[in-house]
């Protein structure tokens, strides 16, 4: 088994063993080995129906379930409810809202100019491109790229066009 000097360092300073590789798969490095053996004597449990609905409606959407969802989602008798569920959930405006949050929060957004003097702002636009493009997966480094040079791309969105955003990465900032 070869192990990288890091990795090597990192167990020897912790104390942990790090499991041996019989017959394991190559690709596999020494933290695949490690959860493997922890989980080997466990079994996960699968959550009720109530659990999942109410964990996966918090996490995708970012609120509880509605009385009518749950009651949906506990009649149907198909086996397929749970991946239903998901890709209703993934496909619905509150996903992107969800997600959009933690750039949002990365960037510093706010809907105001931030000092005493709040003029008329289009900042808006900006939190909506955000919120679309989660919502329809764009490609991280697309929005990276917008981010950064949006005004200068071919295909500017509308928030990078004149009169919107211009392309840098925290459109948010104070300019005094």
């Amino acid at each position: 088994m070869r192990i990288s000097l890091t990795t090597l360092a990192i167990f020897a300073l912790s104390g942990i063993l790090v499991p041996t590789a019989d017959g394991a798969d190559p690709l596999h490095v020494d933290i695949d080995r490690m959860i493997e053996a922890k989980a080997a004597g466990s079994v996960a449990k699968l959550s009720d129906d109530a659990e999942f609905l109410r964990r996966v409606t918090l996490d995708l959407a970012g609120r509880v379930p509605t009385f009518q969802e749950a009651t949906d989602f506990h009649a149907d008798d198909t086996g397929d409810k749970r991946p239903k569920l998901v890709d209703r959930l993934l496909a619905s405006p509150q996903y992107g809202e969800r997600m959009a949050l933690y750039w949002l929060d990365l960037v510093r957004y706010a809907d105001s100019v931030g000092y005493q003097k709040d003029s008329h702002q289009n900042i808006w636009l900006y939190r909506d491109y955000v919120i679309a493009a989660f919502n329809k997966n764009k490609p991280f480094d697309r929005f990276v790229r917008e981010q950064l040079a949006g005004d200068l791309m071919k295909d500017p969105n509308p928030c990078h066009q004149p009169g919107g955003i211009k392309g840098h990465f925290s459109p948010v900032t104070i300019s005094n």
